[in-house]
């Protein structure tokens, strides 16, 4: 069926059920519908100073939590939509895609290779590890570690631990004052060895 769209050039949808669901327009233009689309409330438009605010992603939880980015920050609703709360500045990364797993643990990805992750429902967001500069364009979840992430010049991205926000380097052993390379083992090897190393 063709439905009756409430404004033009509709950039993004996102349903959370057969009927509750939600469309975002480039212009800063959002919409709810409760019916499945026959019908839609058009939300409070979120230009600011007379200036247009592109959104560039959504994502509902339930019915009135929800994330939106725009081409400068995070933004997060309690109400269904109605009103909107800056989160998080991007610093002109857009975001493009969300995913939450539950109310708490989110990511979004975005341009340059970003990835933010979310543990309290987006009132705090951590930097992922860079991997890669290409912008990331879908990010999505089967529980809190697994996940993978597709972007620009065939990129795809798998985690098994939900994300890395930091690598803890641990010195365990003094500082050497001479280079050292020990013998690989198990030697002979197939199809790999492990060589210890001191520099």
């Amino acid at each position: 069926d063709t439905i009756f769209s409430p404004f033009s050039d509709i950039s993004q949808l996102f349903f959370l059920t057969g009927k509750t669901g939600w469309i975002i327009n480039f212009k800063g233009r959002i919409a709810r519908t409760a019916d499945g689309g026959s019908t839609w409330e058009i939300l409070p438009n979120l230009s600011q100073n007379g200036w247009q605010v592109n959104i560039t992603a959504i994502f509902f939880s339930d019915e009135k939590n929800g994330w939106i980015a725009t081409t400068a920050q995070i933004m997060h609703t309690n109400d269904g939509g109605i009103s909107w709360i800056p989160q998080y500045s991007l610093q002109a990364n857009n975001a493009y895609c969300f995913f939450f797993f539950n109310e708490s643990i989110g990511w979004t990805v975005g341009g340059d290779g970003l990835i933010l992750k979310t543990t309290n429902g987006g009132e705090e967001w951590l930097k992922q590890i860079k991997i890669t500069s290409n912008a990331l364009s879908q990010v999505f979840f089967v529980n809190e570690n697994i996940g993978w992430i597709v972007g620009s010049n065939s990129t795809l991205l798998r985690t098994t631990n939900g994300g890395i926000t930091s690598v803890d380097v641990k010195v365990e052993q003094p500082i050497p004052s001479d280079v050292s390379l020990s013998q690989n083992y198990p030697n002979p090897f197939n199809p790999e060895t492990i060589i210890s190393y001191k520099v």
